[in-house]
């Protein structure tokens, strides 16, 4: 019952019903049994979908404790304890923390079950995403793709498991810029999901809004726009105003409206989107990064650039603590901070940020395409302003 209340996205009840359960088994069995374990980590999965990510490890790191007494350190139950603490590890924005809980958890089912038991399609995904967090694009899809292949052979198209590896190819592939590539593969993802769960579970609201964000990166901001609507109201609804997706639903819109030239309601939109992800995540957590560059964007294109900068530059602060440095991330906000510099006059500082900047948007996305392009581009804007500079043009004051 807990489990159907859980994919209903009633939260509430089903942290009820596993309260309960939890209470008998420890009365039953004892504290130190595997059922009390997985009973816990059930516990802590649901808690951490309604929000509450420190409750949700703490009760992952008790059933880890008496999984390995209970077990040993290669049973089933310290597996899945260890894959949810790299769950959530992941959402916490720690991605190293969440790779090794992750791999070393997947070890074990691997060996337990074997290396094409469908049962680990779930845990192939979540390995997935913590290497997409960390900027392992190309690694993330060499090993995605046989997996895809196995379960959908194993389990089919539309199974929920099978969805979720489409949903992640998706998101690799519109990081690499293939924003097409992505719309399809979401869009397979998302019939599954409607056949199995329809319309109003979180599941299918996140793929909606990711399906949003792939034409929105097209340029169909008017359909990208309806489809980020339709998952704002669902996710309201199951989660309340302050959760981490209705910021990030928040923001995609705040894009949406300035590409579609309505910068007021796109600050609005930022700045919500900014306040939910403090408030959920905490100042410090890397996707604060993104709506304080969304901000930045509609000051810079307002002329107020100084403002921009700053903001600018709080996000590639926030992004340079949580991942590596040769991320695509880093270097995408890089470039975005040159614009602001080249135009209050500093192409010398704008040049140095770019050494490092060009050859990884290259790298990662191929030197032709609109991506790998943008370090060359604002390189080129920088070298002339400096040109411009050194003819004895007067400089404009900052604004």
């Amino acid at each position: 019952m807990a489990a159907l209340k859980k994919e209903q996205s009633d939260y509430a009840a089903a942290r009820a019903i596993l309260q309960e359960t939890l209470a008998a088994k420890r009365r039953l069995l004892g504290n130190g049994d595997p059922e009390v374990a997985k009973t816990l980590n059930q516990l802590g999965e649901t808690v951490a979908l309604a929000g509450s990510l420190r409750q949700a490890e703490a009760l992952h790191q008790e059933a880890l404790s008496i999984a390995r007494q209970a077990e040993g350190p290669q049973g089933v139950t310290v597996a899945e304890s260890l894959l949810a603490l790299a769950s959530r590890a992941e959402r916490r924005g720690d991605y190293p923390q969440a790779e090794t809980y992750h791999r070393q958890g997947f070890a074990i089912l691997s060996r337990a079950w074997g290396e094409d038991d469908p049962r680990l399609a779930e845990e192939q995904a979540v390995l997935a995403e913590v290497l997409i967090d960390q900027g392992k694009l190309r690694e993330a899809e060499a090993f995605l793709t046989p997996a895809l292949a196995a379960q959908r052979k194993a389990l089919g198209d539309e199974h929920p498991h099978v969805s979720r590896l489409f949903e992640l190819l998706a998101t690799i592939r519109g990081q690499l810029g293939d924003y097409r590539g992505a719309e399809a593969l979401y869009r397979q993802a998302l019939a599954g999901l409607l056949r199995h769960y329809g319309e109003q579970t979180k599941r299918t609201a996140d793929v909606i809004a990711s399906l949003g964000a792939s034409l929105k990166h097209q340029g169909r901001y008017e359909e990208a726009a309806a489809l980020l609507e339709r998952s704002l109201a669902i996710r309201r609804r199951i989660l309340g105003d302050r959760h981490e997706e209705v910021g990030h639903s928040l923001l995609h819109l705040a894009e949406c409206r300035r590409k579609l030239g309505q910068p007021e309601a796109a600050l609005t939109l930022a700045r919500q989107s900014l306040s939910t992800l403090e408030t959920t995540l905490g100042r410090e957590h890397p996707y604060v990064a993104y709506p304080l560059q969304a901000i930045a964007l509609v000051l810079r294109d307002q002329g107020r650039t100084a403002a921009a900068e700053r903001h600018f530059r709080r996000a590639l602060e926030l992004l340079s603590r949580s991942v590596p440095a040769g991320h695509p991330q880093i270097a995408s906000a890089k470039v975005e901070l040159v614009g602001c510099l080249i135009t209050l006059e500093r192409p010398d500082e704008a040049l140095r940020l770019l050494r490092d900047a060009e050859p990884i948007l290259a790298a990662t996305f191929g030197p032709g395409s609109p991506k790998g392009a943008q370090g060359p581009g604002a390189a080129r804007n920088a070298r002339a302003r400096r040109q411009r500079l050194k003819g004895g043009r007067e400089l404009r004051p900052p604004r």
